[in-house]
């Protein structure tokens, strides 16, 4: 997808969508030579001359009729996976989780419960070095 720096910028007119709002239509014309209709939700828009997009130009089926910019946005980061998981906190949940299990069904060997998610814990780390 190419990128360019937008060159002129002109508010062309506004029609209703499909879900009941406003779409604001603005014609833009790149550095590259490229011109096109700009849809956006906003009046004014927060694009600017001078602002970089990258972006992809839709040809109107009509070739009287100037094509569609439709700008390429980053992907959104969600906030779950953003973050870098803790292992050793992982670790320990998971050997709680197991130890719990194994300790109900009785199957523990004689350990306490705390005794044992101590074991898989130490386990769980050791093999996670390897």
């Amino acid at each position: 997808m190419p990128k360019a720096i937008i060159k002129d910028l002109k508010y062309k007119s506004t029609i209703a969508n499909k879900i009941g709002g406003n779409a604001h239509i603005y014609q833009l014309e790149m550095n590259d030579g490229t011109v096109g209709d700009y849809f956006s939700a906003e009046h004014p828009t927060k694009k600017a001359i001078g602002d970089e997009i990258e972006y992809e130009l839709i040809p109107n089926s009509n070739p009287a009729y100037s094509g569609r910019i439709k700008e390429i946005l980053a992907p959104k980061k969600t906030g779950f996976a953003t973050f870098k998981k803790n292992e050793t906190a992982e670790n320990a949940r998971v050997a709680l989780m197991v130890a719990k299990d194994v300790f109900l069904a009785d199957k523990t060997g004689g350990l306490k419960l705390s005794d044992y998610a101590e074991h898989l814990f130490v386990w769980l780390q050791n093999k996670a070095k390897l």
